[in-house]
């Protein structure tokens, strides 16, 4: 890549025509051995695809393979040394509508509290579109154990990172048809989750899906309970004297 930019940056500085292996070695610092050259009829290789004549000539003023190279890739355009950036897929941001910062204090998330909320809501859970590539994940969920103390309870947002194949995979498991269903399973409530993109952007996921009696189907969750662990940070959130008395469990 060195030398490739060194032979674009020769040859839009002094002339295709005036290119020399000297020039590029010395513009990459390194020595003309090191560097190969090809024959003119190399470059008419019918692999190649076609490129505009000012292309044509850099080809034949037989330079290295990397100039030619360059300039088809680039179609003789300016050179960059932030190749791999600009060779970087798209991310979900440009083309997924309604992503937001992902935050465990919105309004609608702490609906548990009993109590007006002043913070801005946040959209509601949506199915995670096929363009849509997480990298992260944030859990927002109660801390039942912990009780209620100072009439507050314990809100835990934890972020985790890493490969999300299975956590996707997860999510777009079937759901058992809840038509004639009999049964009913006992269970907790999953948390709320946040997938979140390369550009720190994110989605609330959507329900889990569900099998036999309605029992959800964790997988999701415990994939991203197997991720490291980047921050964890415990919220103090204020209830009502009747979510306090109900979570103590105490007469309302």
């Amino acid at each position: 890549m060195v030398v490739i930019n060194a032979a674009v940056r020769q040859g839009v500085a002094l002339g295709p025509e005036s290119v020399t292996v000297a020039a590029i070695a010395a513009d990459a610092e390194l020595h003309p051995t090191s560097i190969d050259r090809r024959s003119e009829t190399e470059f008419d290789s019918p692999t190649v695809p076609p490129i505009d004549p000012y292309c044509a000539r850099m080809g034949t003023s037989r330079i290295l393979v990397g100039l030619a190279a360059a300039a088809l890739v680039a179609g003789c355009g300016t050179v960059s040394n932030n190749t791999e950036e600009a060779a970087a897929a798209p991310t979900s941001r440009a083309s997924v509508p309604g992503l937001v910062e992902p935050t465990c204090l919105a309004g609608n998330l702490l609906n548990f509290s009993d109590l007006p909320q002043s913070a801005a809501p946040v959209p509601d859970p949506m199915p995670i579109p096929a363009e849509f590539v997480p990298v992260r994940a944030v859990i927002c969920e109660g801390d039942s154990p912990g009780g209620v103390t100072d009439h507050t309870v314990s809100w835990v947002e934890e972020r985790r990172e890493g490969n999300m194949d299975a956590v996707l995979a997860g999510y777009r498991l079937p759901s058992e048809s809840l038509e004639n269903r009999t049964c009913y399973a006992d269970q907790p409530t999953p948390p709320i989750v946040w997938l979140v993109d390369d550009q720190g952007l994110g989605l609330l996921g959507p329900g889990l899906p569900t099998g036999e009696c309605g029992a959800f189907k964790w997988d999701a969750i415990t994939a991203i309970r197997a991720l490291p662990l980047t921050e964890r940070i415990v919220h103090r959130i204020p209830v009502s004297s009747k979510m306090e008395a109900r979570i103590n469990g105490e007469p309302i």
